[in-house]
């Protein structure tokens, strides 16, 4: 017992010699549902801008679209940043000449802290 008691204070003064460390506000974004109606190798997406708030995006997807075939034909085919405070997420439609309707989400996660663009 008396052991942890000296952990305990030996971490308790470590940690307050620690130099402060700001940590970076970020968050998930709201999805952005969208539905398309796709021939072939049209595309369906997105460019989800982050707030002014939270104006930097660091990271992106969305999951698997629901689409009328079930072939699995729509894939993801663009997953990126395109500026510092935009994301861009497209599907395809990879089935030639076959018609399919999709429905896709889009989620970006956007931060205060712009180091990931040298800001």
């Amino acid at each position: 017992m008396k052991r942890l008691g000296i952990l305990a204070i030996l971490s308790v003064a470590a940690m307050a010699g620690a130099p402060d460390t700001a940590q970076a506000k970020e968050r998930w974004q709201k999805p952005v549902v969208k539905e398309c109606s796709l021939g072939a190798n049209e595309w369906c997406g997105e460019d989800v801008a982050c707030p002014a708030e939270l104006p930097f995006a660091v990271a992106g997807g969305g999951g698997m679209p629901k689409a009328s075939r079930p072939d699995h034909s729509v894939a993801m085919t663009m997953n990126v940043a395109i500026s510092e405070n935009v994301w861009r997420v497209r599907w395809q439609n990879l089935a030639g000449g076959v018609p399919t309707d999709v429905k896709v989400m889009i989620r970006v996660k956007c931060s205060d802290d712009g180091s990931a663009w040298g800001k």
